[in-house]
């Protein structure tokens, strides 16, 4: 049915190009200290040492690249110790796998599997959180690598079984090597894997000389040769052989020097790098490995007590399909011990120590779960990069603007990524149009029926952290806040109002570009858990929501707002989709499950979920809402409201003189500010002052007496200049003034000469950008009148025009709407 004066169309059912907000933890920071080890297929290296394309070891023990390097400055480094003495020394944001001692032993309480392990996920938490966890005295286990996997070396020159029992009950001091072993099976053992020949030395019980095979040789090319009980080691290229290799060292080593004490396996060494490089060996194998000291004693033959050398005690954990020994009667005795005693090998947080602040990094790696090893073998988690999606070919040009984050070069090294980099010098105006040019590129594309162009901004929140602190700064040199910082630099700013809605403006400025963007939006957040607060203000306590650090209208705004999450699978918050709707806060939040989205998240979400068809998507259709010139009625109304009632500037120059506080000041600036009389000069003994300027200076009156009134202020020495007055006779003038006016106005008044057209630009001092002229910009831009027609009206740009001939095209606008024109009708021409 048609009606007059109303418009209507059709719905087309297309789907809109998606303007996608992905959100990350905050505390997403992956950082150690620059001297903190890193495990690698060769060894080990440094925090400090590390570069893109260089290999760690992964949580499976299996090499994986280093994709990026990420600076993150000076951060609280903290030492967490594990129950096996083992310690990682990490940034306050570290994230870590981890299970408390409720997930390991929860079971299903009904259904089918009742009884049965419920075999939870692994959690993902930061330092911070450990750290309160175990004050709290919670169980916190991190997991345990898989055995590490090493790069295949050079051949190693004696057999790993039997380099272990020389290192246990071997001689290497002398030019031959000995053997002394009270149990046959061992010299077996030896013979089944040496060469040479086992000489047994007559007159010396358990003594046997190893000759030949090349032995003595290879001992001193491992530098062994000379080392006794106190001295001796492991050699590196042993610590990186094949996994079978280190558990036939192990194996040798526990079978001499090694047992069972009950049902724990013990070793013991009086040399201090052999007792480091056997705990080395059980974490490379995937256990951990406790230690201890302790200083015997004996007495001599005369009834002397002496102390012996310092004992190393270690109680290694092995997986349980490796067994520690060899010989016989050291495997049965721990055999029995089994599927008895059978706890799988892992750390538990013991202790979380502040260190310092130091400068710390993280690196991306290419692992699946992105997770590496560190000192000890512990195992920690890092980030993955979402430049992925530039790989798909689905899609055209990514352009990547870096905000605070320095990361866009090393994202490259992601297989596949492609995209470019956009230059900018972190400016607002830089950023802005940046994204009209981008937005333009991606229009000719659409229009060309090429791929789509993507942009991606990461991270949107540091667009609003700049714009927070724009207005910060900006409110920081408001004479109020000049006087606070004067008296404490430390001082909280007040920011007001007006600040907050030009910082906002410039947000939605940009919002509106990227929502109408023909092609696809990526925009990167920060999100933290925060403490909900009520009504007033004031925090409610355990009860926790969810905070995305960007402007609050942006996370409705987006086409879909999805949550990435360490460790689980991504949540979608709210979609502007009939394919994939949900309401933010309303409906609850569904995790992606598809398979089809793994490892290609953007492009399973824009193409799959959200059903977006390149050959038909459009741009959103953002018709914004703006209030217009005024309706007949309002009109009709302001009329009457600023009829006789209306103050003259003698009367208000009167109330400013009269005020006693603050907010009968307020009361008079807002009746200035109405009838537009904030910039009407006001002759002074000391000089011509606005309305405007001798409120100012009246309320720096009180602020200056209720500074000397606080005892805080009597201290300070310096005088500020004094502020303009309004004495009797002044008021009186200012009166006379009025009222002269008024009687001219009566008559036909003579074209106003301030608001003459001329291409000769304004004294500079006239057009600085002081708060008054911006008021009157703001004036003008509240009546509808734009740049261009004040450009019009003067013959020159706006800012070549001085302060006063803006004003008085203030009150020339305003007298033209009062006359019954509307904006429409109203014409600003030379």
């Amino acid at each position: 049915m048609a009606m007059d004066g109303l418009k209507t169309r059709k719905p087309t059912g297309r789907v809109p190009w998606p303007t996608i907000l992905l959100e990350g933890e905050e505390k997403s920071g992956k950082a150690a200290p620059m001297w903190s080890r890193l495990a690698t297929p060769t060894g080990w290296t440094t925090m400090g040492e590390i570069a893109v394309g260089d290999q760690v070891v992964g949580w499976n023990g299996k090499p994986t690249t280093v994709l990026a390097v990420h600076e993150r400055g000076e951060r609280p480094v903290y030492r967490l110790t594990f129950s096996d003495g083992a310690t990682a020394e990490v940034c306050n944001e570290h994230l870590w796998a981890v299970r408390t001692s409720n997930d390991v032993h929860r079971r299903y309480a009904n259904g089918p599997r009742v009884g049965q392990p419920r075999n939870l996920p692994w959690r993902i938490w930061d330092t911070d959180t450990i750290r309160a966890k175990v004050l709290d005295g919670a169980v916190v286990h991190i997991p345990v690598t898989e055995p590490v996997q090493y790069a295949a070396g050079e051949p190693l020159p004696i057999d790993p079984y039997l380099l272990g029992l020389l290192l246990g009950d071997g001689t290497l001091v002398g030019k031959s090597v000995q053997f002394t072993c009270a149990d046959p099976e061992l010299v077996e053992s030896i013979a089944a894997v040496f060469s040479g020949d086992i000489v047994k030395y007559s007159g010396k019980d358990y003594a046997y000389g190893i000759v030949g095979g090349g032995l003595s040789a290879a001992v001193r090319a491992l530098g062994l040769r000379g080392t006794g009980s106190a001295t001796k080691f492991i050699p590196e290229i042993y610590l990186r052989a094949s996994v079978d290799d280190r558990l036939a060292l192990l194996q040798g080593l526990m079978d001499t020097d090694g047992g069972m004490e009950g049902r724990r396996p013990t070793y013991t060494t009086v040399s201090p790098a052999l007792a480091a490089g056997f705990r080395e060996l059980v974490e490379s194998l995937g256990g951990t490995c406790r230690q201890g000291s302790k200083i015997p004693s004996y007495v001599t033959d005369e009834g002397e007590r002496r102390q012996g050398k310092v004992a190393y005690r270690l109680a290694p954990r092995l997986p349980a399909s490796m067994c520690p020994f060899r010989l016989g009667r050291k495997r049965d005795a721990w055999t029995s011990t089994r599927p008895t005693f059978n706890t799988p090998p892992r750390r538990t947080v013991r202790a979380v120590d502040y260190v310092g602040m130091f400068p710390v990094r993280c690196i991306t790696v290419a692992a699946e779960d992105h997770l590496y090893l560190t000192d000890h073998f512990v195992v920690t988690h890092n980030s993955w990069s979402l430049a992925q999606f530039s790989a798909s070919e689905r899609i055209g040009t990514l352009y990547w603007i870096d905000l605070n984050e320095g990361a866009g070069d090393e994202y490259g090294a992601v297989p596949g990524a492609r995209y470019e980099l956009v230059e900018h010098d972190g400016s607002y105006g830089q950023v802005l149009a940046a994204v009209q040019a981008i937005k333009a590129e991606a229009r000719r594309a659409a229009d060309a029926g090429e791929p789509p162009v993507v942009l991606g901004i990461d991270t949107g929140s540091a667009i609003w952290d700049g714009l927070k602190d724009w207005a910060s700064a900006r409110a920081a040199t408001s004479a109020r806040n000049r006087e606070l910082l004067k008296r404490d630099p430390n001082a909280e700013i007040v920011i007001s109002q007006n600040l907050w809605n030009d910082a906002g403006a410039r947000w939605r400025k940009l919002q509106t570009e990227l929502l109408t963007f023909p092609g696809i939006v990526v925009v990167t957040a920060r999100g933290k858990e925060v403490t909900e607060v009520d009504a007033n203000g004031r925090p409610i306590e355990g009860q926790k929501t969810w905070s995305v650090q960007t402007h609050r209208e942006f996370p409705y705004a987006a086409s879909v707002w999805v949550r990435l999450r360490r460790g689980r699978r991504p949540l979608v918050v709210g979609a502007r989709s009939v394919h994939v709707g949900i309401k933010p806060n309303t409906d609850p939040a569904r995790e992606i499950t598809d398979k089809a989205a793994d490892g290609r998240l953007l492009d399973w979400l824009v193409f799959d979920a959200l059903k977006c068809d390149p050959g038909t998507a459009h741009v959103r259709d953002l018709v914004s809402f703006h209030g217009g010139g005024l309706l007949e009625h309002e009109r009709e109304d302001e009329a009457r409201a600023a009829g006789p009632d209306r103050p003259d500037v003698a009367d208000l120059v009167a109330r400013i003189s009269d005020a006693e506080d603050d907010d009968e000041l307020r009361e008079v600036w807002g009746q200035a500010n109405r009838a537009a009389l904030l910039q009407v000069d006001v002759p002074t003994p000391g000089g011509s002052y606005t309305v405007g300027e001798l409120i100012q200076a009246r309320h720096e009156e009180f602020l200056e007496a209720a500074v000397e009134a606080h005892p805080a202020g009597r201290r300070r020495v310096a005088a500020p200049s004094p502020a303009p007055t309004t004495p009797a006779a002044v008021v009186e003038a200012a009166r006379a003034a009025a009222a002269a006016a008024r009687a001219e106005e009566e008559k036909a008044a003579p074209a106003n000469p301030l608001l003459e057209a001329s291409p000769t630009p304004d004294d500079p001092r006239e057009r600085r950008l002081t708060a008054a002229r911006r008021g009157v910009l703001a004036s003008l831009e509240s009546l509808g009148v734009s740049e261009a027609e004040i450009a019009e009206r003067f013959g020159r740009p706006v800012e070549h025009v001085a302060t006063k001939r803006l004003t008085a095209l203030v009150r020339e606008v305003i007298a033209t709407q009062r006359a019954g024109l509307s904006v429409g009708q109203r014409e600003i021409s030379a």
